[in-house]
């Protein structure tokens, strides 16, 4: 469900009707046209050339759904309020802010919530089916070896140079003084709102979670385990409406006022005030780590070792500090794919060697220090069952996958009552989906 999606279904000025039946589900026009107007509008065909493209689409996603409800598979409430409310703020943030929002749909927040979510639960329940199609699928080692043996030679990957990576990172420390003034700061905050000023005003004009500030310092329905703990110790603490005392966690110090509690989740705002970093400050990172570079270049250390024990990276620290790619979670960067920032260190080093300390950036704007390691670097090449098994491993199960899922469907069809409108019957689709009549 996209913005451009929902703004297609508005503008769309049609008599609807049933243009195709899947067991106990319905296909629409409005259904086809809006899915065919997206399409478009990404410039993958014309109208024409995607009217059977999408009624096939349409099919499949009809028969998951179909099949989840025969199934008995369950999304729980709470996981629809959750993806309902990331929804909702995405759409919010892309449009400027909540008016905007209600000017652009001609609607409440509360009445396009509730157009959305039975469309929304609905494509849960479809994703949650394809998702237990396909961890029904199990490949063994003699399967991986016999899909590579099988690939054409002119068919074989051509894998690129790639690198291993590894690093220590230190983040600037602010000093305790400045942490004072941080917690000072948030407590008079604090008292002008529990003395009567708008939490969400105060959030939007003095926040540094800028993501937030703009939602009034609201962060949306949360589950528990999705925030950190010192957070969410605090959301389960106080009660509804109550604005809690300034707490720290590893972004700052927040003060939070709890909207609402329900089970396990929960929704509330915030006000975040971060520390400011002195030159000292930065310069003590950047000491500690040339200290730590001398005892590797001394065997003194290894480098895992002095990841282990001084890393601030708690993904990485345990693993000797390598880097995992967030795309597929390999050790292996493409080099095209490596972040400038990296790149242009890693470069000049030879596999084995580290940098002297360098700057990096945070999605959110804080920084750190840190030294790289060349851990390995591969010279391009054909795929093969040594270097990239992983790689391989995760082509085939997605080829045995897809098959599966091919069969499924075939199957499933034709103990499937489906019904296609007479217009779309001379489509060439890749499955049955329309019927002999008896």
């Amino acid at each position: 469900m996209s913005t451009s999606q929902i703004h297609a279904q508005e503008e769309l000025q049609l008599i609807d009707k049933i243009i195709g039946v899947v067991g106990n589900e319905i296909i629409l026009l409005s259904d086809h046209s809006v899915q065919k107007s997206e399409l478009i509008s990404r410039g993958m065909g014309t109208g024409e050339e995607l009217k059977c493209t999408v009624m096939e689409n349409l099919l499949f996603e009809k028969l998951l759904l179909n099949q989840a409800r025969l199934d008995s598979i369950e999304i729980p409430e709470e996981s629809v309020e959750i993806e309902l409310e990331q929804r909702i703020g995405y759409f919010t943030q892309q449009l400027g802010g909540p008016d905007q929002l209600e000017q652009f749909y001609g609607k409440s927040t509360e009445q396009i919530k509730q157009d959305f979510r039975e469309l929304l639960k609905d494509q849960m329940l479809t994703q949650r089916m394809q998702q237990r199609l396909s961890s029904e699928v199990y490949i063994t080692p003699a399967d991986i070896e016999e899909f590579y043996n099988k690939i054409p030679e002119d068919s074989i990957p051509l894998i690129g140079s790639e690198v291993e990576i590894a690093h220590i990172v230190k983040k600037p420390e602010p000093s305790k003084e400045e942490k004072r003034r941080a917690e000072e700061r948030l407590n008079q905050l604090r008292k002008d709102i529990v003395g009567g000023k708008d939490f969400a005003v105060m959030a939007s004009l003095y926040s540094d979670d800028k993501g937030s500030a703009v939602q009034g310092g609201s962060l949306g329905l949360a589950r528990k385990g999705t925030m950190v703990g010192e957070f969410e110790a605090m959301a389960f603490a106080i009660e509804e409406g109550e604005v809690s005392p300034v707490f720290e966690t590893e972004f700052g110090y927040h003060i939070m006022q709890l909207i609402e509690r329900r089970g396990e989740t929960f929704e509330s705002r915030h006000i975040l005030i971060k520390p400011k970093i002195s030159p000292e400050d930065i310069q003590t990172a950047i000491s500690d780590l040339d200290s730590i570079s001398v005892l590797i270049q001394t065997d003194s250390i290894s480098f895992g070792d002095a990841a282990k024990r001084n890393s601030d990276d708690e993904d990485s620290k345990f693993s000797n500090g390598v880097i995992l790619n967030p795309s597929n979670r390999s050790v292996r960067f493409a080099v095209q794919d490596i972040d400038p920032q990296i790149f242009f260190v890693i470069d000049k080093l030879e596999v084995g060697e580290h940098s002297e300390p360098v700057l990096m950036q945070y999605p959110d704007g804080s920084q750190a220090y840190r030294i790289l390691k060349l851990v390995n670097r591969t010279e391009p090449h054909k795929a093969n069952l040594v270097d990239d098994y992983q790689l391989i491993q995760e082509m085939a199960r997605n080829s045995i996958s897809q098959n599966s899922l091919y069969d499924w469907v075939n199957s499933t069809v034709k103990r499937t009552y489906i019904r296609v409108e007479d217009e779309y019957s001379s489509c060439e689709f890749e499955h049955g989906w329309v019927q002999e009549e008896n």
